[in-house]
């Protein structure tokens, strides 16, 4: 069968549409499992559900406190999430920076002030 034309650009935004899923896919999978953030002794738990990356559960060993997770997934090519947390009555908003097989860069912000920190993978989905 000969490509021509509009069939040719179809059969190729098809394609280019399967390689983008299969990359993004490839990119959040790796992602999946607990990381730490040290600070307030938190742990993150991203897993894939419906093949959408999600924080899944936040809970902070420190005050033995959960942090309900209000929403996760992509923004403008960002993963972020947000989280209440119920003792404060603040929300936690958090935006991935860059991410190592290891280490997981993100900035946050809670509406009063901001910074950054760096998760640390604990375990992986593997």
């Amino acid at each position: 069968m000969r490509l021509t034309g509009l069939r040719f650009v179809l059969a190729i935004s098809c394609l280019l549409a399967l390689v983008v899923a299969a990359c993004a896919t490839g990119r959040t999978t790796a992602w999946e499992g607990r990381w730490w953030e040290a600070g307030d002794d938190t742990i993150y738990t991203l897993r894939l559900e419906n093949n959408e990356l999600r924080v899944v559960e936040a809970f902070c060993r420190q005050d033995s406190e959960d942090y309900p997770v209000r929403s996760s997934g992509w923004r403008n090519d960002t993963f972020t999430w947000t989280i209440d947390v119920p003792s404060t009555g603040y929300s936690v908003t958090y935006e991935v920076s860059s991410v190592t097989h290891n280490s997981m860069s993100v900035r946050w912000t809670n509406g009063f002030t901001s910074g950054e920190d760096i998760l640390q993978r604990v375990d992986s989905k593997e």
